[in-house]
């Protein structure tokens, strides 16, 4: 009899934590905590897949591609579905341009040249010197990243 109920009572409590964790619900509203699969939205109720993050830059001051303007291309692993958006270039923590509006970047020909491309409203970016970049990866509601380099 004992031994029924131990084997009894161990089902029970095994079950209701079972069922905590399959049936439990969050507060309304609440999005249930952990990472949103779907990488947010587009700040216009789309939504939008998590985008691959950049993982290297080079710098290139106007050789026609950007109508003689700087260019920024950002490498990734992975191409982006979604164009990033450049929002800031610093240098020893500051903005090098006080005045830069964020820089939707062109994703189109990712396939064949390998990065994104982002065309400045400028002619010259500094060499040799250690630059960060931030930009969104897409999507108005995805966190800021950023990458170093002196490229």
């Amino acid at each position: 009899m004992k031994k029924k109920l131990l084997t009894s009572g161990i089902l029970f409590i095994s079950l209701c934590f079972f069922s905590l964790n399959i049936f439990a619900q969050g507060a309304p509203g609440d999005s249930g905590g952990g990472d949103d699969p779907t990488g947010g939205s587009d700040g216009g109720g789309t939504i939008v897949a998590a985008q691959p993050l950049g993982v290297h830059f080079t710098r290139n001051n106007g050789d026609g591609t950007c109508g003689g303007q700087a260019q920024i291309r950002l490498y990734y692993t992975t191409a982006p579905t979604v164009a990033p958006v450049l929002t800031q270039i610093y240098y020893q923590d500051q903005p090098l341009y006080s005045n830069l509006l964020p820089i939707t970047g062109n994703i189109a020909d990712f396939a064949s040249k390998g990065y994104v491309s982002f065309c400045l409203p400028t002619s010259n970016i500094p060499a040799a010197i250690k630059l960060t970049l931030t930009y969104t990866p897409g999507g108005t509601n995805q966190p800021t990243a950023e990458i170093s380099g002196t490229d």
